[in-house]
């Protein structure tokens, strides 16, 4: 806090980090035009401290909207590639560009990219990230399905039920498991009245 203080008195920012997170909350209130329009006038701005973190996070946030907007190919085009240079953190924000540009572009929604949502479910579940499991794991399963891919779709379910316990307050994930669990059903497991 006493940073912030200097750099308030400064008047001067110096660095884009604080107003990602800004521009983030813009995007979840379901402005992604007022979104885009924050972080053109963002990249107008120098700042002290410009460094790859900055420049990849603001390209992640960038696609992350696109997707919102429905301009897919341009998300496409700016989505990061998934390899050992994506740190964890960036992983629920491109899941979630991902799934976004994949539930709406069917084509792409192939086993590379579902390993990838697997990957990173896999990462959260190891850490024990019991929020993250959900929002990665919803994603996974779903677009397995529609790929499907209903085995794996059941597997990425499994790790989401194995956390269920360990969340502070269910919020909703609760009545989502139970929801992709009756979509992830195999018809030949109900049971049929005789």
């Amino acid at each position: 806090t006493k940073a912030l203080k200097e750099v308030a008195k400064a008047g001067k920012d110096t660095s884009r980090n604080r107003h990602h997170s800004r521009i983030g909350f813009i995007l979840e209130l379901g402005k992604p035009e007022d979104a885009l329009q924050e972080l053109a006038r963002l990249e107008k701005k120098e700042f002290d401290q410009d460094d790859e973190s900055d420049k990849r996070e603001a390209r992640l946030l960038r696609t992350r909207i696109l997707a919102h907007l429905g301009r897919w190919d341009e998300a496409w085009e700016l989505l990061p590639d998934w390899d050992d240079s994506l740190p964890p953190t960036d992983y629920p924000n491109w899941t979630e560009a991902a799934a976004l540009i994949m539930h709406n572009c069917p084509d792409r929604n192939n086993w590379q990219m579902g390993g990838a949502l697997q990957a990173a479910l896999a990462y959260m579940d190891k850490v024990q990230a019991h929020r993250r499991v959900f929002d990665i794991g919803e994603r996974h399963v779903r677009l397995a399905l529609m790929r499907g891919a209903a085995f794996t779709a059941r597997q990425g379910l499994e790790i989401m039920r194995a956390h269920l316990p360990n969340l502070r307050a269910p919020l909703g994930a609760d009545e989502l498991l139970e929801r992709l669990e009756k979509e992830t059903a195999d018809p030949l497991d109900v049971v049929w009245p005789i």
